[in-house]
């Protein structure tokens, strides 16, 4: 009769009696096997390595082949992307190729072409600016303040003394060329707005 039956059938007391107990006999077995079973556990290796793995993985070329036929498109088109134009294949692959291939970041974009990610880095620095320069503004447009240096919560002072922390991010007036290009930067903001429209002018 199972645990399940067992337990259905009504049998409370010897349940009840079971737990009191306080010995219960493992699941697995007798004490002796459940020792034995942790012991060839503990002697298995924690990771298997990498050249291991890839000798049952699949390879990066029948993940792309796959993924191709399933889109029902060339590899070719699976490997190159076009700049503006939405490639779901090739997200699909390079994001199995990454996870089931065991390849590293690096690896992945050698293989799908990608370089350093150049124009990743440039629209999170456009970002940057837009998003500094957006909360120092929010007090002007809350009609808090007049100016922005008049908020005493802000960063906005720091930025103007060229004063930076590790909480004001000193690239800012990198890429904006000192104190005054920030200065400028931020004021044009009542002017036109944020740039590319990434946030609220």
């Amino acid at each position: 009769m199972g645990f399940h039956e067992f337990v259905q059938s009504g049998n409370e007391e010897a349940l009840e009696t079971f737990y009191k107990s306080k010995r219960q006999s493992p699941v697995l077995g007798r004490v002796q096997f459940s020792q034995s079973v942790r012991e060839l556990a503990s002697n298995l290796p924690k990771e298997i390595p990498r050249y291991e793995r890839r000798s049952v993985q699949a390879s990066p070329e029948h993940v792309i082949g796959k993924i191709a036929g399933i889109y029902k498109i060339p590899k070719e088109k699976v490997m190159r992307g076009v700049r503006g134009k939405e490639n779901e294949a090739r997200k699909v692959a390079m994001y199995l190729v990454r996870r089931c291939c065991d390849q590293t970041l690096s690896e992945t974009a050698r293989l799908f072409g990608l370089g350093r990610y150049k124009a990743i880095v440039c629209d999170k620095d456009i970002y940057l600016l837009s998003l500094v320069r957006y909360i120092h503004l929010n007090p002007i447009r809350a009609k808090m303040v007049r100016k922005p240096e008049e908020y005493p919560y802000s960063g906005h002072r720091n930025y103007m003394e060229g004063r930076v922390s590790a909480v004001l991010d000193g690239r800012v007036l990198d890429m904006l060329g000192g104190r005054t290009g920030y200065g400028r930067f931020v004021l044009e903001g009542l002017k036109g707005g944020a740039p590319g429209g990434l946030l609220p002018g």
